[in-house]
């Protein structure tokens, strides 16, 4: 069932306008997983930056209910008269598996460990280290997540020594990649191309890309699929089930750091965190601890 901690009455709007409305024909899940980027190992990255290990995971994340095209169509409608669900100013959207948040639990939410292979990245090192230290940091000075980088011997993702781990990857065909809490060691990789350090488009910046990675690493799906932007788009049925996965912690945000610029009307504003973005993640883990202190 979808959970929602701010939305209930709008999913119910959802749904009534899902069983009442004519359908349109969702796209063909194969059409879509035919854009998929395969990797070597034969995993698949799919919606530009989402690593999974095959296509059964691939339909898992993707809709399989032809109610939500009807969805997206009532959203379109409340923004076109001005009554747009949610604002501007409030959003984020966690990833669910098997009906269950994915999300790190106490203690492992402020422990994350992750180690990077560096060989891969010759005179970019030093560039993607200070980017990851601030991505990382942009979540935790927040939010109660702390993201530890460590040392490892031979760092990859067969290394049960740390949750993540970070690499190259030699593909073009995006900028990164990554994994929500729930997936199994072997599949928790962050990969890094050559694109991520000169990717422009929209604002990004290479800190930017990796803010949105890491936001996924901590469960959050992209804020544009309650948008028509792409395939991915929310699936509700007339008793609110939802088969796509996901819990909606706020009310839908363009501007959020989930959300694709290209996705947005204005096609830029690259990857930060607003306000709401740090609502939703401190209403999964919490308050970091020095803003604790600070309020007390």
């Amino acid at each position: 069932m979808i959970q929602s901690r701010t939305t209930s009455s709008i999913l119910g709007a959802l749904s009534l306008v899902a069983a009442c409305a004519n359908p349109e024909s969702p796209p063909d899940i194969e059409d879509v997983l035919g854009a998929a980027i395969v990797l070597e190992d034969g995993r698949l990255v799919i919606d530009e930056d989402v690593l999974v290990p095959d296509r059964e995971a691939a339909y898992d994340y993707y809709a399989r209910a032809t109610a939500w095209a009807n969805a997206r169509a009532y959203l379109e409608e409340q923004a076109s008269t001005g009554d747009a669900v949610g604002s501007q100013s409030e959003a984020l959207t966690q990833a669910t598996f098997n009906d269950v948040d994915s999300e790190w639990a106490f203690p492992t939410q402020t422990n994350l460990t992750y180690c990077v292979r560096t060989d891969g990245f010759g005179d970019r090192t030093e560039e993607l280290l200070a980017a990851l230290d601030s991505a990382a940091e942009s979540w935790s000075r927040v939010v109660n997540v702390r993201f530890v980088r460590v040392a490892v011997g031979t760092c990859n993702r067969d290394n049960d020594d740390v949750i993540f781990n970070v690499r190259r990857d030699g593909s073009s065909a995006f900028n990164a990649a990554a994994f929500f809490p729930h997936e199994a060691r072997s599949d928790r990789e962050l990969l890094v191309t050559d694109a991520a350090f000169t990717n422009t488009d929209g604002g990004r910046t290479l800190e930017g890309i990796l803010r949105h990675e890491l936001g996924h690493v901590l469960g959050f799906r992209h804020e544009h699929i309650w948008t028509s932007c792409t395939p991915e788009s929310p699936s509700f049925t007339d008793d609110d089930d939802n088969e796509w996965g996901a819990t909606q912690l706020t009310p839908y945000d363009v501007s959020s750091v989930m959300h694709y610029p290209s996705c947005r009307p204005s096609g830029t504003g690259g990857y930060v965190q607003t306000a709401a973005d740090y609502r939703g993640a401190v209403a999964v883990y919490g308050l970091a601890p020095a803003l604790v202190v600070t309020v007390i």
